[in-house]
Parts: C-alpha cells; structure tokens; sequence
C-alpha cells in the first residue's frame, strides 16, 4: 500500500509541478517535456507493473492451493482472502469483474469533455489534470486486474471461452510490432497531406479505423522479418542448452 500511494504522490506531483493537460492533443501541451520527464520514468510508469506481479501471486497460490494440490507451506492472507471471495462465490466473481469493466469505462469516457474542444486548455483545472495522470494508469491496472482475476481463477467459464479463443492469439503475436509500428503509420500518413488537418469526432473514427486497419498489415511484415525468426533462434538455442544440462 505505501508503494502505491507513493507511486501516485510521485505522478501527481509531477504533472502538477509541469502544468500537464489529460488531453495529450491539447495545443498548450509540451511534448517533448511530458516524454522526458513524465512519460519514458520508471517511477511514474511502475504501479501498472506493480499490480501485475500482486496478481501473479494470487494466481500461483491459488495454482498451488487447487491446481497442484499441493500443502500450504506459509500463510498468505491477502492472496487466500482475494480467492475466497472471487474463487468460492459465484457473486464475488460477478462484482469484481463488473467494478473493473467500470473502472475502465470510467477512466476512458470521463474524457469525452476534453476531447469535445480539442481547443480549450481549461475544461479541466490544473489539479483535476494532475490527479488523472497520476491516477489513470494504476486505476487501469486494478480495473483490469479485477476483470482478468475471476477467470484465472476458474470463475465466469463462458467469458474466459470467448477470451481464449484461437484467433486471439495470432493477435496478440503482433501486437507489439502494431505498438512499434502504428506511430510511423501515422506520421507518414499525416505527412503526406497538404495543409492543415481539422479533426472532428466523425473524422477521428474514421482516421483510428483507417490507421488501424493499415498498422496491422505493417506490423505482421515486420513480425514475420524480425520478431517470429528471432524467436525460433531462441527456441533453438535454448533447446540445446537444455539437451546439454540433462
């Protein structure tokens, strides 16, 4: 708990110290000083991580304790509290998934007022842009902990089908290349117009639908020159070494 409120005094401190603007097209907005000493600092950047690992030891408890079968060597109280509540009721697992779908849409849509007048610095004060910068990645985090919890640990089966679908997967091997790739899609592709570009909410669907469709294509080229040869090597070399210790 002190790691996570220092965390958050940490990243509203500083978006406060700087002026930052939630709305990252707001024209008043520094970009090159939000990257430098807000955006790329580990220690604004950690609580998402920090969440993460809390859930990765809830979920290997609950692998030992249902899974595995195996005996409880230690006492665990957070970890054993969080899988009573979500893994033996049915209810639990139903409240903390909705809370967390809440969470989220609330973090995305109480950002529609700043979007509506890209123009205006002062929909938000100073101290209301603070807090949300400061707050926005951890309550992602938890929002997305409290949806993934209930199906890592055996609650809401239909869910967890829908999510563990095939096609899902092909997905998610290149969506770290779309996330390198979609930048220089979209500086290209706004680099190459002439004059100046007024983006309204129907054009901003529109140019999210159309620069999306082309990262994909870009980010499977890529995947398929880098990132899916460069781990073959791995499983190959790792093969190996494996072999050898045995």
């Amino acid at each position: 708990m002190i790691i996570i409120i220092g965390g958050v005094a940490i990243g509203i401190t500083i978006a406060a110290e700087y002026n930052f603007k939630a709305n990252i097209l707001d024209p008043n907005m520094d970009f090159r000083t939000w990257d430098s000493v807000y955006y790329k600092k580990p220690w604004t950047r950690f609580l998402p991580y920090f969440i993460g690992v809390l859930i990765g030891f809830v979920y290997l408890r609950y692998t030992k304790l249902y899974v595995n079968k195996e005996e409880d060597t230690h006492n665990d109280p957070a970890c054993t509290l969080i899988i009573k509540n979500i893994r033996n009721t049915k209810f639990g697992a139903i409240i903390s998934f909705c809370v967390g779908l809440a969470i989220i849409l609330f973090l995305i849509l109480i950002q529609r007022q700043l979007y509506r007048d890209l123009t205006n610095s002062n929909v938000w004060t100073s101290g209301e842009n603070a807090v949300f910068i400061g707050t926005c990645r951890l309550g992602f985090a938890i929002g997305l902990a409290m949806i993934l919890l209930p199906l890592l640990l055996g609650r809401l089966r239909f869910i967890y089908k829908i999510l563990t679908f095939r096609f899902w997967g092909y997905l998610a091997k290149i969506s770290y290349a779309v996330y390198l790739c979609h930048m220089s899609v979209i500086v290209g592709f706004f680099g190459n117009t002439e004059g100046s570009t007024i983006i309204s909410e129907m054009l901003f669907v529109k140019y999210l639908i159309i620069l999306s469709l082309a990262s994909w294509p870009a980010a499977l080229i890529l995947w398929l020159i880098v990132e899916e040869p460069s781990s073959l090597l791995e499983r190959l070399l790792m093969s190996k070494l494996i072999k050898k210790i045995k």
